[in-house]
């Protein structure tokens, strides 16, 4: 072989070398004391405050009107001297109407009448 031949293997294997030196994964094997300490450490996570969560439950019951909640009311036309002429008594009239601000809902022949913080069962 020439010395021509001699640097081309060199070169070549070099070449190589430096190339693979890059595919290593780098990976090394935790230490007793780093494995021991991974599996003492807490999560990672938030801890969950029990007392918490049950002061934030919602209370079960009826729903409760609120202001601006829009409902719709059905009365009897019987009720309302203005619509019933003799026709259709006993047949159902149907409005609908928002809880003021003041917490309150008109209806015809009725009036005013306080709506807010109430069950429907109430109203």
């Amino acid at each position: 072989m020439t010395k021509h031949h001699y640097l081309c293997l060199f070169t070549w294997a070099g070449t190589w070398c430096t190339l693979l030196s890059g595919c290593g994964d780098r990976m090394r094997n935790p230490s007793a004391q780093q494995l021991a300490e991974f599996q003492a450490a807490e999560p990672a996570g938030p801890s969950i405050d029990m007392e918490q969560i049950l002061k934030a439950r919602i209370i079960k019951g009826p729903y409760r009107t609120i202001v601006g909640d829009v409902l719709q009311v059905e009365m009897s036309r019987a009720v309302n001297a203005e619509s019933s002429n003799g026709a259709g008594t006993g047949s159902k009239e149907i409005y609908m109407c928002r809880i003021g601000n003041d917490g309150m809902i008109v209806l015809p022949v009725v009036g005013s009448l306080a709506a807010a913080g109430r069950s429907l069962a109430e109203i």
